[in-house]
């Protein structure tokens, strides 16, 4: 299973846990949109392009980031916007990292990761592509 979410680093369900980050990252300039639970990474770019957002970002609560997130980013493209960055966080082991590096993954937050380091982080990275200083829109989309 794989949580696609802009920082859902730790929580695998709906609850407090999303409700507090996607408030933490309001208040630090994101625009965050809430998707439904258990999306296909199909449905989950859909909704990206749909909502027009800058970024997806994917969490994996059960070892399904080397084919989950791959089809992400592949799904994107398939729709005509690989400019749609994805940032995975969660518990991905280190070996794993080249190869979502390779996939086209933007950045990678490990377990601890701070919520205010990985939006700075995120913001720097989406601001540096798209020249922009405007409010970001992010896509929050919960386990699929």
């Amino acid at each position: 299973m794989v949580t696609y979410g802009l920082f859902c680093l730790a929580a695998g369900y709906c609850g407090w846990i999303e409700h507090s980050l996607i408030n933490q990252e309001t208040i630090l300039g994101f625009d965050v949109d809430v998707g439904p639970l258990f999306q296909t990474p199909a449905e989950a770019a859909q909704q990206a392009v749909d909502g027009d957002v800058h970024c997806i970002g994917a969490s994996s609560l059960a070892a399904g980031h080397l084919t989950l997130i791959p089809a992400l980013i592949e799904e994107l493209a398939k729709l005509g916007r690989p400019d749609i960055l994805v940032f995975a966080g969660g518990v991905i082991p280190p070996q794993d990292y080249d190869a979502l590096f390779k996939a086209g993954i933007a950045d990678i937050f490990g377990p601890g990761t701070r919520i205010p380091d990985s939006a700075n982080r995120v913001s720097f990275i989406i601001r540096s592509i798209f020249r922009s200083e405007n409010i970001l829109r992010v896509i929050f989309v919960l386990p699929i």
